[in-house]
């Protein structure tokens, strides 16, 4: 009878920890494959990849020509992605396009610095990065905009979130920024 018990409890044991492991294995696996996505263009040309938290927006809520446009509400960070086709400018200059689009950004801004430039590459295309510093509708705000020539497109990448939070952010920005592609 003894040895019945000890059965039953070994077997009981045995159960739980096979059950306790595969509901570990199930949990890490869900986080493996949820710690990053992909979002891409509605006319599937382009992606970036994000982590988690991030959730695309539709309905234009950002930017009104945006092709890829993100929100975290958790870090108070957006995201919106512009492209223009390079075909349809009369004389496409990339160091011309970067002025007269970030010079139509900062209008919306009071009272901004740029923090830094930087000239790097994105999905292997030449691009510039600029830190900008400022207030947009009374909040303070930072942004990493990154300005991409790339083979058939002009890309505007832009990440922005309150001023106190832009250092906490600033990695997963540049990170988002760099997963960029379909540009050439």
């Amino acid at each position: 009878m003894e040895n019945k018990k000890l059965f039953i409890l070994f077997f009981v044991f045995v159960v739980f920890v096979g059950i306790s492991l595969l509901v570990q294995s199930l949990l890490n696996d869900n986080n493996r494959n949820y710690t990053e996505q992909t979002f891409s263009s509605e006319d599937g040309v382009f992606f970036i990849t994000v982590p988690r938290g991030w959730v695309q927006l539709f309905d234009y809520e950002l930017n009104d020509v945006a092709q890829i446009q993100a929100r975290n509400r958790r870090t108070n960070s957006f995201l919106v992605v512009i492209t223009d086709s390079q075909e349809d400018f009369d004389d496409y200059n990339f160091e011309r396009t970067i002025e007269i689009v970030k010079e139509n950004l900062l209008a919306g801004w009071r009272n901004h610095t740029i923090l830094s430039a930087i000239d790097t590459l994105i999905d292997e295309q030449p691009a510039r990065q600029y830190e900008i510093e400022g207030s947009i509708d009374g909040t303070k705000a930072v942004m990493l905009a990154t300005y991409i020539d790339g083979e058939k497109y002009f890309a505007q990448v832009l990440t922005w979130t309150i001023a106190s939070r832009y250092k906490t952010s600033e990695k997963e920005f540049r990170a988002i920024t760099n997963s960029v592609r379909g540009l050439n």
